[in-house]
């Protein structure tokens, strides 16, 4: 009798487990078809700051698959070298355990691309407060901020325009505007003459680097 009341327990317990196992593994694919499915980039970091997870969004933002990608470090992939200080501080407070270590910065991609992504950082941490990796979110919002970017330059010039005395003086401060959004070391205008036949050039320039001012005189 003893024997049967064991069989049934037993029995009993591996069809608990095999429940329970079912569970686990439906509950494992939900979580990895949400991450395959997000509309972001979602990588997963160890504590060496190498890729051991990278999504489709991923792949799309970057023009890597995840084969090319894993175990691989950032700085052989996508950090340019002007953006690795920032970003080694980045890691070094992520690594530290701080939950607030989000960033902006430019990114390159697989084609030599620049781009610019936003990444909302965080620390995977164990019951006893020990890191042992990194969930980053990145988003390419490079066409966001070339249009804030425009939109600010846009202001400016209206701005600069409604303040000015004369047309050359609001051509001045456009020059300056739109050479100084662009990085353009040096701007002038050419404008129709009065009979509205020749372009001539306006008096009005934007000239940051002295050499450049040679050219200046021969335009004139």
């Amino acid at each position: 009798m003893m024997e049967k009341i064991d069989s049934i327990y037993f029995n009993k317990g591996i069809k608990l487990e095999k429940l329970l196992l079912e569970d686990l593994i439906k509950v494992k694919n939900f979580l990895e078809l949400q991450v395959q499915q997000m509309p972001i980039g979602l990588i997963i970091w160890d504590t060496d700051f190498r890729v051991h997870s990278w999504n489709p969004a991923s792949e799309k933002i970057f023009g890597f698959k995840a084969e090319e990608v894993l175990g691989k470090h950032p700085y052989e992939l996508i950090v340019p070298l002007s953006a690795k200080p920032h970003v080694e501080n980045i890691w070094r407070r992520l690594l530290e355990g701080d939950t607030t270590s989000h960033s902006v910065n430019e990114n390159i991609t697989k084609v030599g691309r620049t781009i610019i992504c936003k990444w909302s950082n965080t620390p995977l941490k164990t019951k006893d407060n020990r890191v042992i990796g990194v969930l980053s979110m990145v988003e390419d919002i490079t066409e966001q901020k070339k249009m804030e970017e425009e939109i600010h330059l846009m202001q400016t010039l209206t701005l600069g325009i409604s303040i000015s005395e004369d047309f050359s003086s609001a051509l001045k401060i456009t020059l300056r505007n739109i050479c100084e959004a662009t990085g353009w070391a040096y701007g002038e205008a050419w404008v129709l003459d009065k009979e509205k036949k020749h372009l001539v050039c306006n008096p009005a320039y934007y000239c940051k680097v002295a050499e450049l001012e040679n050219f200046r005189a021969k335009s004139e």
